[in-house]
């Protein structure tokens, strides 16, 4: 699906849906399914494939084909589809477009949605940095079971946590190596900086088992951020 093809689905659509026709309906569902996945592995899969194609000859050109989520967003309610396993990842993705409100650009982001959308995003937006930055500031308390009793490498996670995680999970990443001034994708960077802790276990003197732990919590709270985003977007009986 890109923004060439998106009128012609949208136009059959829309005509399936009017004259009852399922088959096709459930054919552009699956399309929406499969560009914005609603499980966590699946949409970690397709950003890997999506940043493989960006640093691919060409790759500007295809980022400029992905169709917009706000559009895909307001042809699924037009059609009567507001199945939040549908809209959900539609929001994050808009989200990552929009994460600092205000602004010449935002008009444009948010130009197909109905008002009740745009707040939801809003709304939206707000928790999930709100938990995030939570989340950023809560250093983990972590005790693994050795051979000789509890252990727990408490001082050097907390050294590791205020050195590594906090700065990064504040400025944020623009996935590429170089850093940006603004989180807009939570998400993302949880995941990044999972990988950087594992790289700076050794320098800060953690354990393996402390390193164990403290990336499941790190993707604890990942999942957990996922399997807010319908109650933090308002979709449920939406």
């Amino acid at each position: 699906m890109t923004v060439e093809t998106f009128p012609l689905i949208a136009s059959t659509f829309r005509v399936s849906k009017k004259y009852q026709v399922n088959q096709p309906c459930k054919d552009i569902l699956s399309l929406f399914r499969a560009e914005w996945p609603s499980t966590l592995d699946s949409h970690d899969v397709a950003e890997d494939k999506f940043n493989a194609a960006r640093v691919q000859p060409g790759g500007a050109a295809k980022e400029d084909l992905v169709v917009h989520p706000a559009s895909a967003i307001a042809l699924l309610r037009e059609c009567g589809y507001n199945d939040p396993a549908l809209l959900f990842p539609l929001f994050y993705s808009l989200s990552r477009r929009t994460w600092q409100f205000g602004g010449g650009a935002l008009g444009h982001h948010i130009a197909p949605l109905a008002p009740a959308d745009t707040e939801r995003l809003v709304v939206g937006v707000e928790l999930m940095r709100d938990t995030h930055a939570r989340l950023v500031v809560t250093v983990p308390q972590i005790a693994v079971q050795t051979a000789l009793g509890p252990h727990s490498c408490s001082a050097e996670l907390s050294a590791l946590w205020t050195a590594v995680v906090v700065p990064f999970l504040t400025r944020g990443s623009d996935g590429q190596g170089g850093s940006r001034r603004v989180i807009h994708e939570p998400l993302e960077d949880w995941r990044r900086i999972s990988a950087a802790v594992v790289v700076q276990c050794a320098q800060y003197r953690v354990c393996g088992g402390c390193q164990i732990a403290v990336v499941k919590m790190i993707e604890d709270r990942r999942r957990m951020l996922w399997t807010s985003l319908p109650t933090w977007f308002e979709l449920a009986g939406a």
